[in-house]
Parts: structure tokens; sequence; C-alpha cells
């Protein structure tokens, strides 16, 4: 006979307060049941399929947020795609796949989950479809952070783009960390003595532009660090946003090509344009007087 599983699903973008009571309650209950404890997440949003006009840009990298996931101690993860047959599906329908396909026997849903193609929306709705299928239904409930907001990748999206990362970090219980790709960007923060890695943030939810105290995760090392989002207007006005990382007292040289991540931790100011390069210089410099205290 085969075990049976108790499961939690969604996109978990950030894996914030909220998903970790969700995930907590999930191997609260395997444990107690003797089962085992599983978490699905998507590797697409949902509303790309079902809404793509208000569907939103991630908070964070599903590698990141995988990784928190396993954090937790659940003994297994799985990634679904999000297609036009999963959307599809009833609730109840829904409840039968899972079951099907994972042997699950109990959903623990956050106080805003929902799915399902019949837009049920009433906790007791969930449990009945659920019930139908041989599949129990927990409710968690919303959970406040220690500043008294309620924790939700929405609201992490908000913060993230208010350069709020002291609220970011409070809605996460730990640093903003995002990552992405290096590229070729211009060399302009070589030319002036600082270099910087050029990172390719596409789909994720930017930072109000302005300059950053950061840590540059590296392997074992914590490097301090500053970020730079915007636009360049003292060098090269009328650019896109870019997203520019120097590690402070470190040459990392060409980096092109690999994935870096780290860690924001404060705006130390908005962009500017400054009347020339030495003012920018002198402007820099003092961000990373103030980034060596704050990394």
């Amino acid at each position: 006979m085969s075990i049976s599983t108790v499961a939690a699903i969604g996109t978990f973008d950030g894996v914030h307060l909220g998903h970790r009571a969700i995930i907590a309650r999930v191997i609260e209950l395997a444990r107690r049941n003797g089962s085992r404890s599983l978490v699905l997440t998507f590797a697409n949003h949902p509303l790309s399929v079902i809404a793509p006009a208000r569907c939103p840009l991630w908070a964070t990298t599903r590698a990141i947020s995988r990784q928190e996931i396993e954090h937790q101690g659940v003994d297994s993860i799985d990634t679904l795609h999000f297609d036009a047959p999963l959307a599809a599906l009833t609730a109840r329908q829904f409840f039968a796949e899972m079951r099907r396909r994972y042997g699950v026997t109990s959903l623990v849903m956050g106080y805003d989950n929902t799915f399902g193609s019949d837009r049920l929306t009433a906790a007791a709705d969930y449990r009945a479809a659920g019930a139908a299928e041989g599949v129990e239904v927990v409710s968690v409930d919303a959970v406040e952070t220690p500043r008294g907001v309620r924790a939700s990748s929405s609201a992490l999206r908000r913060a993230i783009a208010a350069g709020d990362t002291a609220a970011a970090a409070d809605i996460l219980s730990y640093p903003y960390t995002i990552e992405g790709q290096v590229i070729h960007g211009l060399q302009n923060g070589r030319k002036i003595g600082f270099p910087t890695l050029n990172i390719d943030i596409t789909g994720l939810q930017p930072l109000l532009a302005g300059v950053y105290a950061a840590t540059l995760l590296r392997g074992a090392h914590r490097l301090p660090a500053v970020l730079n989002v915007g636009t360049n207007p003292t060098i090269a006005p009328d650019r896109p946003l870019t997203c520019e990382l120097h590690a402070i007292d470190t040459d990392l040289g060409q980096c092109y090509g690999q994935t870096v991540r780290f860690q924001i931790h404060q705006r130390l100011r908005g962009e500017q344009r400054f009347p020339s390069l030495d003012r920018l210089r002198a402007a820099i410099a003092a961000d990373i007087a103030a980034a060596r205290r704050l990394s």
C-alpha cells in the first residue's frame, strides 16, 4: 500500500512568513499521520495562462524559492507547468488529479489560495469538493509580520517596488535575496574605477531606482557590495533600467554567463544625475563607505 501525502500547492514566490506557516502545517500533519509531506509549486505563474495582462513579475527567482522550501524540511517538492488543461480543471477535478498523481489525502490551503475553473471562493466549498474525492482540506489563517503587515507575495512585490528592503525582509523573515545572470554592459563602471557586474533581472520585480547596500554571496564567502538600479543618467542617459553590482575591495573580473546571488539590505539614496564624473566618483565612494558598514 502506497504512503499517503499531505500537500500544499501555490506559487510560493519568495517563501514569506505566510508560506512558511502553510509548509509547517503540512509537515506537522504528515508527521502526525505517518504521511509524506509535499509542496507543489509552479514554474510559471498561473495568471500567465488565465489572465496574462494581470500576471505579476516574480519577487525572486524560482531557484531561490525552491531552496527556501527545501530549508523548511519537506520530504519532497515537485514543480508543475501551469497550462490550459490544468486551468480547465474544476476544483473537484483538481483534487482528483492530485490524489491520482501524488496520493494526496490532505491539502493545506492558505487564506487566499484558490484554484479550479469553477472559481470557488468559500473554504467550505473547497472542503466539500475535496471530501468528494477523499481529500481533507485544511485551512491556514493569514500571518502578520512583526510590523503588523499581512504577509503576502503582493505585499512583498509592493515593498520591492518602493525600494523598502526592510519591509521586504520583514515579510520574508530573511534578507531580500535575488539572483541573475551576468551579461555584457557598457563597462562604464570599470572606466571610472568602480567595476560592476551587469545583472539580468528579466522577469523579476525591479527595485525602485537608486543605490543599495548589498552582500554578494559567492560560495561560502559574503562580499560587501553596492547595487545600483537605474538608467545611469550621468554617464549614459536615456538607457533602459539596469541592475549593476560592485563588489567592494574585490575585482571579480569577467563573469559573463555566471549566475550571481546577492542580498539587498538598505536603499542608500535615490538615482541622481551628477554634473561631472568627479562628483559621481565622490558619491560612489560615499556609497561604498555606507554599504561597508551595512553589509
